[in-house]
């Protein structure tokens, strides 16, 4: 099996472990969140979404997108 390693904030992390049900791996909890409605991003203008989990949200964007950067960076690209 594959792994990928990502980094997000604890704020983020603590947003997860809320939502993460007893003996769900991360893994399934992601598959979970994003497979109802299709794609995270599509599903998030479906939440009503207070200023600190917009923040968290927008930290998580980030985090992907300097994670990405980094992967292309290193890959040449």
């Amino acid at each position: 099996m594959v792994t990928k390693t990502i980094t997000i904030t604890k704020s983020a992390y603590e947003a997860l472990i809320r939502e993460k049900r007893e003996r769900e791996s991360f893994s399934n909890l992601a598959l979970r969140l994003t497979s109802k409605h299709g794609t995270l991003k599509e599903c998030l203008g479906l939440w009503k979404l207070s200023q600190k989990e917009r923040k968290i949200f927008e930290d998580i964007k980030k985090s992907w997108e300097d994670s990405d950067d980094e992967l292309k960076r290193r890959l040449g690209s």
